[in-house]
């Protein structure tokens, strides 16, 4: 994975171009995300949107969507760079834990 002292000067910074840009956090909560209920690209542009899987014993199986995602082919290549190095590095680590 790149050196995330490369990409954040602080907590509330991310690096961009040639400039550290001050990151603003809504405190939204996390969530997990076991689904992808959308993949598709149009004009550039992705459109992914994940959701968690709620399974209860007294009725059927749904997927709550968590987040809806929308970037373009810039970030969508930053973004494959950086979950294909994240992925090799778990799978290296995978029978080590």
């Amino acid at each position: 994975m790149p050196d995330a002292a490369a990409l954040r000067e602080s907590l509330d910074t991310v690096a961009h171009l040639n400039n550290f840009w001050s990151v603003r956090d809504d405190g939204s909560p996390v969530k997990f995300v076991d689904m992808i209920t959308e993949c598709r690209h149009h004009n550039n542009i992705a459109y992914i949107s994940l959701g968690s899987a709620i399974m209860d014993l007294n009725g059927s199986p749904i997927v709550e969507v968590a987040s809806r995602l929308r970037f373009d082919l810039g970030t969508a290549r930053n973004l494959h760079t950086m979950l294909g190095t994240m992925i090799a590095e778990m799978l290296r680590t995978e029978g080590k834990t």
